[in-house]
């Protein structure tokens, strides 16, 4: 009877070390999953138990990692499909309530194995290529670039998400001068509409080296066959160092006239200046600042999940019905 009541113990403790391992980098704190979670959320350990499958399981189980759905991107989406009035909305575009701003990167990806969108990172399907990417095509999923468990990242964000040496996206509680991105509002698990507001953010340094994980092709930035200068637009430069390939640091700062506007696809040319990084920033407030120091970098064009435009990027450049935009980035910084 001891003998099985020490076994039994000893398979708890197992199982409990497998629970908060799995998928996970090490964790120290975590910055999202933590403390208004448990276990139950996500796995089960008896997926039968008293006969029937677990409150909010997808029918079929038991399945891998004892998780509650067949896949752990369909998991991912029980809570992140809008559905949730606290968990961020990646699969639902939203115009005013989330992101007022802008526009929130949700809804513009394929993830149910249907068409490829060509308008973000599409889960569940395998592209014919990683662009700007020496990797082999994968088939991507919510965890191949967000640890579930929770770590010190930005937005849980994996140190190494493709086949590079990893890179950190730092976000410390408090701010560091060395933190890779700044928030003013913090996430509490309360309140995604302030916390993931585009303009609740703003950027240091080393998200492009986070892209490059996967695109490495992109850094370092390669030269081109003249008269073009780069086989793609340099990242993590500055404004001020653009000089001899037509960059306009004035109209920059001024931030008025040729490709600036109040909206995207409002029919009038000129959007929102685009995001920026200031390696030189100490702060959030500091990063936010418009200068000469100011970088483009991979997230000045792209948004990470997807966009409606093609290649997930910021601004609708090849989109018939949205000619008015179609050079409002280009200008912002080169004026043309």
């Amino acid at each position: 009877m001891i003998a099985l009541l020490v076994l039994r113990r000893l398979s708890l403790l197992l199982l409990s070390i497998f629970l908060t391992t799995a998928y996970s980098d090490p964790v120290a704190g975590g910055e999202y999953h933590v403390e208004q979670q448990v276990c139950s959320d996500c796995h089960t350990t008896h997926f039968s138990q008293h006969g029937r499958p677990p409150v909010g399981a997808e029918p079929g189980g038991p399945f891998a990692k004892l998780l509650l759905a067949s896949s752990s991107t369909k998991l991912c989406l029980n809570c992140h499909d809008g559905s949730d009035v606290d968990a961020p909305d990646v699969l639902t575009p939203v115009s005013t309530s989330y992101s007022p701003d802008e526009f929130s990167a949700g809804g513009f990806f394929e993830y149910s194995g249907g068409i490829q969108s060509a308008k973000g990172h599409d889960l569940g399907l395998l592209p014919a290529q990683v662009p700007l990417s020496g990797m082999a095509a994968s088939i991507l999923s919510c965890t191949s670039c967000h640890d579930p468990h929770g770590n010190e990242n930005y937005r849980n964000l994996k140190s190494r998400p493709g086949s590079g040496a990893g890179t950190p996206v730092v976000l410390s509680n408090p701010p560091l001068p060395m933190d890779t991105v700044f928030e003013q509002v913090r996430p509490d698990g309360r309140n995604p509409g302030q916390a993931y507001r585009l303009s609740n953010i703003s950027y240091r340094s080393d998200m492009s080296k986070w892209c490059a994980e996967c695109h490495d092709r992109a850094l370092p930035n390669p030269l081109g066959t003249l008269p073009a200068h780069f086989q793609a637009h340099p990242a993590d430069v500055s404004i001020a160092s653009g000089a001899g390939l037509h960059v306009d640091e004035q109209h920059w700062l001024a931030g008025t006239g040729s490709g600036f506007g109040p909206a995207t696809g409002d029919g009038a040319p000129g959007i929102p200046r685009v995001r920026f990084q200031t390696p030189s920033a100490p702060n959030y407030e500091a990063a936010r600042l418009v200068s000469p120091t100011n970088e483009v970098f991979c997230e000045t064009c792209h948004f990470a999940h997807g966009s409606p435009y093609e290649a997930g990027a910021t601004w609708p450049f090849k989109s018939p019905g949205n000619i008015a935009d179609a050079m409002a980035p280009c200008q912002q910084c080169h004026n043309q």
